[in-house]
């Protein structure tokens, strides 16, 4: 192959790895020194809401502010923590410190209001995660069943 052929193999390649590394995996996923985990969504009918589960880990040397995350399958968003038995009420944020894993699956948790669509078992949607730093991610989340320790 002459050099110029492979220059175009090599460009080809890079390019395929651009495209290809926006594109979350539903098991793990990274933004800088965050890893996200495990994301899926309960399944639900249209007009009604659901629970987004997923785990982000700071790998980092700084606190990262997580302030929710967007969807076109939802109206609205909003991230709930637990504060009694089976009492959820909705926060602003949650600061996840260097070395820690947030866990949002039972004592917090994300709720998609007003679903657009059903979210049946099997099927995807995209979801946008929301920092404080103004940084965003694109994750894949897979319509699955919940179950504790998943």
């Amino acid at each position: 192959m002459s050099r110029i052929g492979n220059g175009i193999a090599a460009l080809a390649g890079l390019a395929l790895l651009v495209l290809c590394s926006d594109v979350a995996l539903a098991h793990q996923d990274e933004i800088g020194t965050l890893v996200i985990q495990h994301a899926y969504a309960e399944p639900a009918r249209q007009g009604g809401d659901t629970l987004l589960r997923l785990a982000i880990e700071n790998n980092g040397a700084s606190v990262r502010q997580f302030t929710g995350l967007h969807s076109e399958v939802a109206e609205v968003s909003r991230i709930e923590v637990k504060v009694g038995s089976g009492r959820y009420v909705p926060i602003e944020s949650m600061a996840i410190a260097p070395g820690e894993i947030l866990d949002l699956e039972d004592t917090a948790r994300i709720r998609l209001l007003r679903l657009r669509q059903d979210l049946v078992i099997g099927d995807s949607l995209e979801a946008c995660l929301d920092f404080a730093d103004g940084r965003e991610k694109r994750v894949q989340v897979t319509v699955g069943k919940f179950e504790l320790g998943d």
